[in-house]
């Protein structure tokens, strides 16, 4: 629970309005802005086809299930569980955060869709996180490939455009406290 609540803390400071200049209207860090643009692909790049292919939204419940499968169907509920749980989280939390995504600070990072504005915390880390620890506190041994599969599910959001480093982090800091909590109510469930 410590390291959770050091993990809320840090979050906290990183998003914090009086921690660096915001750029331009967007309330978004500096530090964060040039961090997305210096990860950013460009749309005519032929790595382009990379990052969509991490941030492939049905492969962020394929995957992480396939490898819960290996464990059983305890291991695959949690899994599941957590994603389901990180997503409705991340839901519920961009409308009221109200943090815009990097391209609506900067056009050139890409496009905007109307009806998913906000970037913060980024869906595709929460789910991705949110996989990745529940095969961890479940003990399975595909967790170090699931958390090098999240880690880059996250890159991919930046890469795109689609999110900054804040946002991805945020995402994740949100996945794996779904987990904790889901794993937490699985032993109390279970015992």
């Amino acid at each position: 629970m410590r390291r959770l609540t050091g993990g809320l803390v840090i979050l906290a400071v990183t998003c914090s309005p009086l921690e660096v200049r915001a750029e331009g209207s967007g309330d978004r860090p500096a530090w964060d802005m040039q961090v997305t643009r210096t990860l950013h692909v460009a749309p005519d790049s032929l790595f382009r086809p990379l990052p969509r292919a991490l941030s492939w939204q049905p492969g962020l419940v394929a995957f992480p299930a396939t490898l819960a499968l290996q464990g059983g169907w305890r291991l695959t509920a949690e899994t599941l569980g957590s994603e389901v749980a990180a997503a409705g989280l991340t839901m519920v939390l961009k409308p009221l955060i109200g943090w815009p995504r990097p391209a609506g600070v900067d056009p050139g990072l890409g496009f905007v869709d109307p009806d998913d504005p906000f970037g913060l915390p980024s869906g595709h880390a929460s789910v991705a996180f949110a996989a990745a620890g529940a095969l961890a506190f479940g003990g399975s041994e595909w967790a170090p490939v699931a958390w090098a599969w999240a880690g880059s599910v996250a890159w991919s959001r930046i890469a795109l455009g689609e999110h900054g480093p804040t946002d991805v982090l945020a995402g994740a800091l949100l996945g794996v406290a779904s987990a904790w909590l889901v794993h937490q109510a699985s032993i109390r469930l279970n015992s």
